[in-house]
């Protein structure tokens, strides 16, 4: 992929493209879209030609500077204002109500971009299915079925504490101080809910959050989010911070089925290359209209300029 020393220089190539161009934050994103896009014109036998680029094409422009792949890629999307390129961004917890979820909120409501109808794009495969076929794949001499159905029938609340764990990360503002930190020995399942342990609060401490109550301020909010619409709370489960819940969960549900603990560490933290291809597969398997907006994204490059 060329890179561009300047905003100046990327508009002036969007310009001559004879295709149009949708810009993303990061590689993972672009490497969702790209598959997901490539596999539906394949599958439609629908011939379009497109370019997907991703924030860093840009390597230096003042304009720029200090801001994160987010407001990088909408200040591009904006400064060059050609309606051959268009963008997908995160839409983390934007003008989302937290305390009264409701499908209204999660429509598209900028209208050069497009938004991830959930936080971002990992969201997409927040899905017991995409778990337990990932299990299923990845681990077929070491798991078995009364594992598998117990985390079908929990996984509305694995949703639930990945959800807690990640807004209580985001109140008390240590989302990035939190990044590769649970694991399945904070989590306590007792084959009825999951909870956070103070194991958890001494990680962060050795990290710098002092005089911290995270596991119970987690658990209250574990709690709390029993009275939200529990088919939305995948979507507002921080991307990084709830793939790393929902893993630890599944984890400390397998030691707690007597799954072997090699495995049970790799169910927390291994395979990820093998994970992301699985869960980008899963994400191109799904109905149009449950992955909301990259459906429309197809639309738009399918329409000649």
């Amino acid at each position: 992929m060329s890179k561009y020393k300047d905003i100046s220089s990327y508009r002036l190539a969007i310009k001559i493209r004879s295709h149009k161009t949708l810009l993303v934050e990061g590689i993972s994103d672009k490497s969702v879209i790209s598959h997901f896009l490539l596999s539906r014109n394949y599958q439609d036998n629908h011939h379009s030609d497109y370019f997907v680029d991703d924030a860093s094409i840009v390597k230096q422009d003042n304009t720029l500077s200090g801001l994160g792949n987010k407001n990088k890629a909408l200040a591009i999307i904006n400064a060059i204002n050609n309606p051959k390129l268009s963008g997908m961004i995160d839409r983390e917890w934007d003008n989302i109500n937290l305390n009264d979820l409701n499908d209204g909120q999660f429509i598209q409501n900028i209208s050069n971009v497009y938004l991830t109808k959930g936080h971002s794009i990992e969201n997409y495969w927040f899905d017991a299915d995409a778990s337990i076929s990932f299990l299923i794949k990845s681990f077929p001499t070491t798991v078995n079925q009364d594992y598998l159905r117990t985390v079908s029938n929990c996984f509305p609340k694995i949703l639930r504490f990945a959800a807690a764990y990640s807004l209580t990360a985001k109140d008390a503002s240590i989302i990035t101080r939190s990044s590769d930190l649970i694991s399945h020995s904070d989590i306590l399942w007792d084959n009825e809910n999951l909870l956070l342990q103070d194991s958890f609060n001494i990680k962060l401490s050795e990290r710098g959050v002092a005089n911290c109550s995270f596991s119970a301020n987690c658990n209250v909010r574990y709690a709390q989010l029993m009275e939200s619409n529990q088919t939305l709370l995948k979507w507002i489960c921080h991307g990084h911070l709830g793939e790393e819940a929902i893993r630890s969960c599944l984890a400390a549900v397998a030691m707690a089925n007597g799954v072997d603990h090699a495995t049970v560490m790799d169910i927390e933290r291994g395979k990820k290359n093998e994970k992301f291809s699985h869960d980008s597969d899963y994400v191109c398997s799904q109905e149009l209209n449950c992955v909301d907006p990259l459906d429309k994204i197809l639309e738009w490059v399918r329409v000649a300029l």
